[in-house]
């Protein structure tokens, strides 16, 4: 049996809904600790022992990260948050942790190297510095700076695990592949289709996209602004998990950014995508392409009622050619996991 301290992002959902699944594995065999921060502590303590602890946040305007609003926020929240370093140094001192695993949360990478503890990475992040992925060429600046950030926040790892929808050559030793981890509550609903379209925003900064489905004779339904009511065509809900999911397992198609677990999650039910990514996010444009050149979808940096009106005239294209992908289980990064910890 391990102590094993796990450090989450609380960096939207994804993060906390991947790790879940895990930690509650690992629970079964080993004592686990959750180091994390914003909605991911929230969510995450319900479920296990867990510390809050500083956190990095993303700032938006316009579907687009606002890098200098992002580091003033950021100082800001450092400087009101010291007295968490001395409840995690009591904690590391009690804890004991014999292992350390991060969801991309950079206090437990220098929480390993402090006290020489083994690091285990488990994210779709790396695909990025791990993997040569492909990608056109107007976005190299974008992912120069996201290689950047990706290895000031982890900047080496014992072993990576990376979640990924799509395969390319690892480039880096102790790096393994893995089918993207789907919560257990994705497998409750069955995928059916109705006549609405479901519609998911990380932040909501993206006023102008509900100008452009106004202007579509189609039925979405639109989850991410914290609010119930009804717009024309437009129906927003308050986010609930059985009520999303339901709505995603009985839509004809999603238009969302390119977050992972959504798109991941989207794929398992077969449905096609319209991809807008953030704006900077490397990583969110990095899944829309990879969307594109699966055929399971479209990929656009600015979207309008043109856009959206091609995107549903293929969706038969796209529906066939989801056939093809299959989603796994997460029996094997479990076994993988358990291969590690016996190492260790």
């Amino acid at each position: 049996m391990a102590n094993i301290l796990y450090g989450v992002s609380g960096e939207g959902s994804g993060h906390s809904s991947r790790s879940k699944e895990i930690i509650s594995y690992l629970q079964k065999k080993h004592n686990v600790h959750v180091i994390t921060y914003g909605k991911a502590y929230d969510y995450l303590s319900r479920y296990f022992n867990a510390t809050r602890i500083y956190g990095l946040h993303l700032s938006y305007k316009d579907n687009r990260v606002e890098y200098v609003e992002t580091i003033k926020k950021n100082i800001i929240n450092l400087f009101s948050s010291f007295s968490k370093f001395e409840d995690l140094r009591k904690l590391i001192k009690g804890f004991k942790p014999d292992v350390i695993f991060t969801d991309f949360e950079p206090t437990s990478y220098y929480i390993s190297q402090l006290y020489k503890i083994p690091l285990v990475s488990v994210d779709n992040q790396h695909r990025i510095t791990n993997l040569d992925i492909k990608f056109p060429d107007r976005y190299k600046n974008d992912f120069s700076l996201c290689k950047f950030i990706i290895n000031a926040i982890i900047p080496r790892a014992d072993y990576y695990l990376i979640t990924s929808f799509f395969k390319e050559k690892i480039n880096r030793k102790n790096t393994f592949i893995f089918d993207p981890i789907l919560r257990s509550e994705v497998f409750k609903p069955r995928a059916s289709r109705k006549d609405h379209i479901l519609v998911y925003q990380t932040s909501e900064s993206n006023k102008a996209l509900f100008k452009e489905l106004k202007k579509v004779k189609q039925k979405f339904i639109v989850y991410g602004f914290d609010k119930a009511k009804k717009e024309g065509n437009i129906l927003f809900k308050k986010f609930s998990v059985k009520g999303f999911l339901d709505d995603l397992a009985s839509c004809k198609a999603v238009i969302t950014n390119g977050g992972f677990t959504l798109i991941t999650e989207a794929l398992y039910f077969g449905k096609p995508i319209l991809s807008q990514p953030v704006q900077g996010q490397f990583e969110q444009i990095v899944n829309a392409y990879y969307l594109n050149k699966r055929g399971y979808g479209m990929h656009v940096d600015e979207l309008d009622k043109q856009d959206i009106e091609l995107f549903l005239n293929n969706l038969k294209v796209y529906e066939r050619n989801l056939r093809k992908y299959k989603a796994k289980n997460n029996k094997r990064i479990f076994r993988k996991i358990e291969g590690i910890l016996k190492k260790i």
